[in-house]
């Protein structure tokens, strides 16, 4: 299956409207194949008929783009065409996007960084979301409250996720993208499994909550009252 979600979210959450940045967002595309082989590339309209080993472009307008991926196989009768990958990507605001197409053809975000920003959030060499260099306790990179249309689109993204593990790597990264309030937590964290899982998204939201004067409210999606002991914990460590 080919796996957009994580460069969904990120469009919706570092996008013009998320950001006090101004201008039309020009990001940047940098993609290769699992086999670092030859391909070439249909953006959108245009075909780039160049093969290369790395395929880059730049001054890429922000949003959802539609990409093919063609590689050049040998066959028995010389050589033919083969598309490894075809789909919609969405591309963030001022951002540069370095993928690769795996061999299962997927297309694998390895990172993502903000242009001309010290916040990037991308993939470590383990595959991972890296929320940030500064780790769960970094402030906010803007101090926008994500909007009620953005979240909405963003609990239909977690939907996606088929494991609690998948979901809270969405969670965090848009978490991280923008601040966020009480309630909104709340309905997170009820859209995981497990509780356990619930209490590291709430240990992780409450510095990135803008009304933390009801963040008792979260309590509310646990089921197990040591949990609720282990949040009121970890707060109160915090000294904010």
């Amino acid at each position: 299956m080919k796996r957009t979600v994580l460069l969904t979210v990120v469009s919706l959450l570092i996008s013009v409207s998320s950001f006090a940045f101004t201008g039309n967002g020009l990001s940047k595309l940098e993609l290769r194949l699992w086999d670092k082989s030859k391909f070439f590339v249909e953006l959108d309209n245009h075909t780039y008929p160049a093969t290369v080993r790395t395929f880059r472009v730049d001054n890429l307008e922000p949003g959802k783009h539609y990409i093919r991926v063609i590689k050049t196989i040998r066959h028995h009768n010389g050589f033919m065409n083969q598309v490894v990958y075809r789909g919609f990507i969405d591309i963030p605001a001022y951002t540069k996007v370095v993928a690769r197409i795996t061999r299962n053809h997927v297309f694998d975000i390895i990172k993502m960084r903000k242009i001309g920003h010290e916040y990037g959030y991308g993939y470590n060499s383990h595959g991972n979301i890296g929320i940030n260099s500064y780790g769960t306790s970094a402030s906010c990179a803007n101090g926008m409250v994500m909007s009620d249309n953005t979240f909405r689109q963003l609990k239909s993204m977690v939907r996606n996720g088929v494991f609690d593990s998948k979901k809270m790597d969405i969670m965090k990264l848009a978490i991280s993208s923008a601040r966020v309030s009480s309630r909104q937590v709340l309905e997170l964290m009820r859209m995981l499994t497990f509780d356990s899982n619930r209490l590291e998204i709430a240990k992780f939201a409450y510095i990135h909550t803008f009304d933390k004067q009801n963040y008792f409210i979260v309590n509310d999606a646990f089921v197990f009252s040591s949990n609720i002991s282990a949040l009121s914990r970890y707060i109160g460590s915090l000294g904010i």
